[in-house]
């Protein structure tokens, strides 16, 4: 069994993207947007601010308390939809439980919404593939498989994110099904023929070896902490004699979100630049 890494997938989207901000006539710019303490959304935060400060994209933080309401946090999105110095806004969440999270994204512009979140509500030529289910196609491809008639199994908490998954093996021409958390149990027959497992769940070592069939490549892209040790979904040991290919947690699908994140902030920089 061999590990994606990504890293090298990460690095190599990034070099491209450092490459083509200095091209462009206007610096690309993101606009991340916290609100509350959530220890582990200010270190996503600030990894995203270092990658996009490496490669020359410009990056503006506000941190707003947890006690803001609503349409508070509505209004910063709201500037930030007609600051024409800000080509993509990002919303960390989660947000604290007071405020509603779909209302909040309804906001951000579609020309504007980086992390492709109001895909499956809004419609518009500009819309851009979600970072996290496009940083797991990007993984799957840099196995260098013939892919061409591989099925994918998409193992999720929510048909949200099983669509978006779906869409984004669409662009690498991949079939799939999805498989909910809660019929695991009732659908392993399926999961066993899939070339592709891909999970999304949070649930340590649920996926073990004989779901799965012989030379699968499985992106696991499920994350949890127990006793301070990052776990993923996929329990490596049992797949070790039986997959291809296993993406790890951590060093798996982080960095290439975080990399796709910033490749969707570039384009929408020259989707906007065209429309100016």
């Amino acid at each position: 069994m061999k590990y994606l890494l990504g890293k090298p997938v990460a690095d190599a989207i990034l070099q491209n993207l450092q490459e083509e901000v200095q091209t462009l006539g206007q610096k690309p710019a993101i606009a991340a947007l916290l609100v509350g303490n959530n220890a582990a959304s200010q270190l996503y935060v600030t990894l995203k601010k270092q990658t996009a400060q490496k490669i020359g994209i410009g990056f503006v933080f506000e941190h707003l308390p947890e006690t803001s309401q609503q349409d508070e946090v509505i209004a910063s999105v709201e500037r930030y939809n007609t600051d024409p110095n800000i080509h993509g806004i990002l919303v960390q969440l989660p947000l604290p439980k007071h405020i509603d999270k779909h209302a909040v994204l309804s906001h951000i512009h579609p020309a504007k919404d980086v992390d492709g979140l109001n895909r499956q509500l809004q419609s518009s030529e500009n819309m851009f593939l979600c970072p996290f289910p496009k940083a797991i196609v990007r993984l799957i491809e840099s196995s260098n498989c013939d892919l061409s008639e591989k099925k994918a199994v998409i193992i999720a908490n929510s048909e949200e994110f099983g669509s978006a998954m779906t869409e984004a093996l669409s662009t690498a021409n991949i079939a799939s099904s999805i498989v909910l958390r809660k019929y695991i149990v009732e659908n392993t027959d399926l999961i066993r023929k899939g070339d592709i497992v891909i999970t999304a769940l949070g649930i340590p070592g649920i996926i073990k070896g004989d779901y799965i069939k012989n030379g699968a490549i499985l992106i696991d892209g499920g994350i949890e902490q127990i006793n301070g040790k990052v776990l993923g979904d996929i329990d490596e040991k049992s797949v070790s004699g039986k997959a291809s290919f296993l993406s790890p947690v951590p060093g798996g699908v982080g960095p290439v979100t975080v990399s796709c994140l910033m490749e969707n902030v570039v384009l929408a920089a020259k989707n906007l630049s065209q429309q100016s």
